[in-house]
């Protein structure tokens, strides 16, 4: 989450941002292929790289540290749903990441509120601090939902 959360947040925003300084905004909205399919385009194509950049730092630390990993594959049950909520919450990110972008259309400086966004959500994913010592958000989150219902082992996971 870490490393798909800033990317999806502040994608579509910056990618809007560039084409407007470069002066190809225009152009582009003028196309006959929908602006709408070129920025999932460009996204679908960032998030790919985001997950190869995921995989790659994710097993070169599987190396490194060797964790014990048997608990997610006690049920496979319990991997695919983490596996649907995962996919949820990075779609969910996305989506949002879109509505920061359309923003961006009407308001012309929206990366500085981009990038407080995403050390909030960061902040309050139970990845900082333990969950159980959140202040009053507490079991809003849907990460927070996931660990809570399936009784992680560990208070900082």
């Amino acid at each position: 989450m870490w490393l798909f959360t800033p990317s999806a947040l502040s994608d579509a925003t910056s990618h809007l941002a560039e084409e407007r300084y470069l002066g190809t905004l225009e152009r582009i909205s003028i196309t006959k292929t929908p602006f709408i399919h070129i920025l999932i385009a460009r996204n679908i194509v960032h998030c790919l790289f985001t997950l190869i950049q995921t995989l790659v730092v994710g097993g070169i630390l599987y190396v490194v540290f060797k964790p014990d990993l048997s608990y997610m594959s006690s049920s496979w049950r319990v991997t695919a749903m983490a596996v649907v909520i995962g996919m949820l919450i990075i779609l969910t990110l996305y989506a949002f990441g879109f509505f920061i972008a359309s923003l961006g259309m009407i308001f012309k400086r929206v990366g500085a509120t981009t990038s407080i966004l995403e050390y909030l959500i960061l902040f309050f994913s139970g990845i900082v601090i333990p969950w159980n010592t959140m202040p009053a958000t507490k079991g809003t989150i849907p990460g927070v939902w996931y660990r809570r219902k399936n009784n992680a082992t560990s208070d900082n996971c």
